[in-house]
């Protein structure tokens, strides 16, 4: 089922566009087309924008709050958002293959048609999340605390969901080949009837 939802504001003043720039100086209410960011640094607060296509030339922005922020057409593959703070988040259209999102809290985050095989988010706190359309195989959501975590029509093939407590987690529309779960925890997976016989041969 998809969910009603906070969504990020969507409100901007200007729109820059091809520039190289430093992480210090992004603007609020800012829409990024196609820019370059470099020389990262910790504890910064993102705020209001929307990067579409641009580049973040690090391989890591840790312990960072990014509020109302929406990333489109971005490849932030194997990038480190770990112990980080993500609210009113919106991920469309993007790879982050091998991104981790350790120990963040995660609050009204929507992923959408995007790329998060090896993707972590182990010991992460979850609440109002959506995956639509999404590729998650061999992610991981080891050890992590939700409510309202929706899968929606997305490959979840190796899913990691051990020590996570899943009674009552939906993956009826999604398709997998297997699942690594706690075996104790499985009667509470809502399923299909034909996914049934994919958890049985697991056991």
């Amino acid at each position: 089922a998809f969910m009603k939802r906070t969504k990020p504001i969507e409100q901007y003043d200007q729109v820059i566009e091809n520039q190289e720039l430093r992480f210090d100086q992004i603007e609020l209410k800012t829409h990024y087309k196609n820019c370059t960011f470099y020389d990262e640094e910790e504890m910064m607060k993102f705020d209001e924008v929307k990067f579409e296509r641009c580049i973040f030339e690090c391989n890591k922005l840790v312990k960072m709050e990014f509020l109302d922020v929406v990333f489109q057409n971005m490849d932030v593959s194997n990038l480190e958002f770990d112990e980080s703070l993500f609210q009113r988040v919106d991920f469309r259209n993007c790879k982050l293959i091998g991104s981790s999102f350790y120990k963040s809290k995660l609050k009204y985050v929507l992923f959408q048609e995007s790329i998060l095989r090896y993707a972590n988010f182990s010991n992460t706190i979850l609440e109002q999340i959506s995956f639509n359309s999404c590729e998650l195989v061999e992610a991981s959501l080891l050890a992590s605390e939700y409510k309202e975590l929706t899968f929606n029509y997305s490959q979840i093939t190796k899913l990691d969901l051990r020590e996570t407590k899943i009674k009552g987690l939906d993956v009826s529309t999604c398709e997998f080949d297997s699942l690594l779960v706690d075996m104790r925890d499985l009667n509470g997976l809502k399923i299909r009837f034909d996914q049934a016989v994919v958890i049985a041969m697991m056991l």
